[in-house]
């Protein structure tokens, strides 16, 4: 006989009404969980994009800003330059009560191609489109090296407005910027990455020789670009060879310097081995201008290891700033800045050169090196 089943049909039926409820919860579940994946995974790229642009587009800061346009970039000049710029403009800014800023296309031209100095753009605001739309004054003032009290007077006078864009030329002058920055904040905008702080220390020459020494001269020289220039004086022989001699009397009288060092550091390698040949008395050595290494490692190399500086082409930007950053702040410079007829005229050496650094005048008469006294 046919087993019957033990529940009765209509049982059945609401078993299978039940089993199809169920399916249909499941689904729709199922369906809610992946539109919120969906949704968390556009929100997420949404937020994503909204990251990124923030970060590709300069932000709009919110205090009083002085917004440089730098004429050492429009003219595309090298790394000092472009330092005495930007030091000279935070000094402004601060001399005012602003924060210094540079338009977007300025400061990703300087970090993109001064990456050796990771620090240097740490005091400016990047600005954007909005932060343009005020007219630009123009610091126009056609000297290179000279310090002009009526641009912090002007900017003075502007102290109503919230941004001040400016067209700013040279700003070579100490002054700009030494009364209101501390030294130290200015080495740590221009202090090099970890990594080639390492190198220049240790690598350029061999530390354990320099430090045998109790007295390191660095004589800083330029010729290169400058010896075809029209204006810039270059480092010649007629000066340094007695520079050099008076520098070594200089530090052994009166800095008790009984094992003086000289170190040149120079863009000519022949011509520096030409030049301490002639000291076969006092030990020399020359720092590699063609290594692998980039030339602003010079600088941490002074502030390691120069007890004393002398620059031998004073109108030379990168020996001025290699003699700022020096250890000992012992500072000698050639009297002559540029070549008859050039650019010496756009000079005030009170404002160019800071007032404890030594000005060194060659005597032809006695072909010998003396210092002369400076009046301010």
């Amino acid at each position: 006989p046919l087993r019957m089943s033990r529940f009765p049909s209509s049982y059945g039926a609401a078993s299978m009404l039940q089993l199809l409820l169920l399916l249909l919860i499941t689904v729709f579940i199922l369906t809610m969980i992946s539109i919120s994946v969906v949704n968390q995974t556009e929100i997420y790229t949404l937020q994503q994009r909204r990251m990124h642009s923030k970060r590709s587009l300069p932000r709009t800061p919110p205090h009083r800003l002085l917004i440089g346009y730098l004429s050492s970039v429009d003219y595309k000049t090298g790394l000092a330059n472009h330092v005495f710029e930007l030091i000279s403009l935070v000094g402004l800014a601060r001399a005012v009560g602003r924060k210094a800023g540079l338009p977007a296309s300025y400061f990703d031209h300087i970090r993109e191609e001064h990456r050796d100095l990771p620090h240097l753009l740490e005091a400016f605001e990047r600005c954007g489109e909005e932060e343009m739309e005020t007219p630009r004054l123009r610091l126009d003032l056609h000297s290179c090296c000279r310090y002009h009290s009526s641009i912090v007077e002007e900017l003075s006078r502007r102290d109503d407005e919230e941004r001040v864009n400016a067209q700013v030329f040279h700003l070579q002058s100490f002054k700009y910027f030494s009364s209101i920055l501390p030294r130290e904040q200015i080495l740590a905008l221009l202090e090099l990455s970890h990594k080639l702080k390492h190198k220049a220390t240790r690598h350029l020459l061999d530390r354990d020789e320099l430090m045998s020494y109790d007295h390191r001269v660095c004589v800083h020289s330029r010729r290169g670009d400058f010896l075809s220039s029209p204006l810039h004086a270059p480092s010649n022989e007629l000066f340094v060879l007695p520079a050099i001699e008076f520098m070594i009397d200089h530090v052994r009288s009166h800095l008790n310097s009984s094992s003086p060092l000289v170190v040149m550091i120079g863009d000519d390698e022949k011509w520096e081995r030409d030049i301490i040949s002639s000291f076969y008395r006092t030990p020399s050595l020359i720092l590699p201008s063609n290594s692998s290494l980039p030339p602003v490692t010079a600088w941490h190399f002074a502030r390691i290891y120069c007890d004393s500086v002398l620059l031998t082409a004073s109108s030379s930007t990168f020996g001025w700033w290699l003699a700022y950053q020096s250890k000992g702040q012992h500072i000698f410079f050639n009297s002559v800045f540029s070549k008859p007829g050039g650019f010496g005229r756009s000079l005030n050496s009170d404002d160019y050169f800071p007032h404890d650094w030594n000005e060194l005048e060659f005597d032809p008469s006695t072909s010998r090196v003396g210092i002369r006294e400076r009046f301010f």
